[in-house]
């Protein structure tokens, strides 16, 4: 549930922004004297403080579910799945010109970039390089977090600062940490901003 919980956030606002391009929106905006830099930034605010609000609910009602675990680092991992989860919305609404296509892709393209995670998860239970450079892809980056809160939780040490760096594979040769998907979500959320400047230019 926590991983799909992202996928309308991404949907909806992909969608708007392609919606804006098609109808031209964007472009009066930019005829008006509007900068680029500025249009985007209201669409950043936006979009954030919306996913702002959520993960503190988030981060209260899961308190309840985790009990062992911190609700301020689960607070703070849901603000880094908004980053990330924002910024690949972003990218998303620079390759489609038709928002009807943009709402049924994007949601395809949330799950596509899961299935590697499962079964990268599946194919090697004890560990792998592969579970790092997945992590490229933020749904695979929030599922190998959830992974790291399951197993913490049940262990009845629970998701907190000072669990952060635990290993939950216990596997020296390809330790995977929560701390480890919390930097990869930092990456993915400035590599999909680049991504998007790049293909919206």
């Amino acid at each position: 549930l926590i991983i799909f919980a992202f996928i309308l956030p991404t949907k909806e606002i992909a969608t708007g922004l392609v919606e804006e391009k098609e109808l031209r929106l964007r472009e009066g905006l930019l005829l008006t004297g509007v900068p680029t830099s500025l249009y985007w930034a209201s669409w950043w605010v936006t979009s954030f403080d919306i996913l702002t609000a959520t993960s503190a609910c988030m981060a209260m009602l899961g308190s309840y579910a985790f009990s062992y675990s911190s609700a301020w680092v689960m607070f703070l991992f849901y603000e880094l799945c908004a980053f990330a989860v924002v910024s690949m919305a972003f990218f998303f609404s620079t390759l489609f010109q038709s928002a009807k296509v943009a709402s049924v892709l994007v949601v395809f393209a949330y799950i596509a970039f899961r299935i590697p995670g499962t079964v990268a998860e599946v194919m090697y239970p004890d560990g792998s390089p592969l579970y790092q450079y997945l992590c490229i892809l933020p749904p695979c980056a929030i599922g190998m977090f959830v992974r790291a809160l399951v197993t913490l939780e049940i262990g009845q040490f629970g998701l907190r600062i000072e669990t952060l760096h635990t290993d939950i594979l216990d596997n020296p040769d390809h330790p995977f940490t929560a701390l480890d998907a919390m930097l990869w979500l930092v990456f993915d959320g400035f590599l999909y901003a680049a991504l998007c400047w790049y293909a919206d230019a």
